[in-house]
């Protein structure tokens, strides 16, 4: 299999940026280009879903374009052909569709290397990706 596309998934969390620097080693050693994603997690700009006054959206919004826009930077900084994408939803859901209409041959994404019942409370996109992706993911967890 070629690895053209390389799909890396930001939250701007450390883990997520260092993931990010992985995969552009790939995608140097590769000739891939990569495709930055950053999702606004339904779950703070709706009410419905845990009752709380919902985050603004706008600001959100404005913190997943910007997460996804420097680690883009980053990439074309190092020569490699690069996108930022903002999208809304669930954040593994929309990582595994972005994966699938931009027709990625591998996911690289971070994990927050969480454990216990942190993990069993906050679950896993990671853990989510990995089981269900069609493509190759490369996981990193922070230094």
């Amino acid at each position: 299999m070629r690895f053209e596309r390389i799909l890396v998934p930001t939250d701007g969390s450390k883990a997520a940026v260092d993931a990010a620097e992985k995969a552009f080693e790939l995608a140097e050693q590769l000739d891939a280009e990569v495709l930055v994603l950053s999702v606004v997690e339904d779950a703070l700009v709706d009410d419905k879903i845990y009752g709380n006054p919902p985050a603004d959206v706008e600001r959100v919004r404005e913190i997943a374009t910007n997460a996804a826009e420097d680690v883009a930077e980053k990439a074309e900084e190092r020569g490699i052909d690069a996108d930022a994408v903002v999208t809304q939803g669930s954040p593994a859901q929309e990582i595994l569709d972005q994966a699938d209409s931009w027709d990625a041959d591998m996911i690289a994404m971070g994990t927050h290397g969480r454990s216990g019942l942190d993990r069993v409370l906050l679950g896993s996109v990671a853990d989510k990706i990995v089981r269900k992706a069609d493509v190759p993911v490369f996981t990193s967890r922070p230094d």
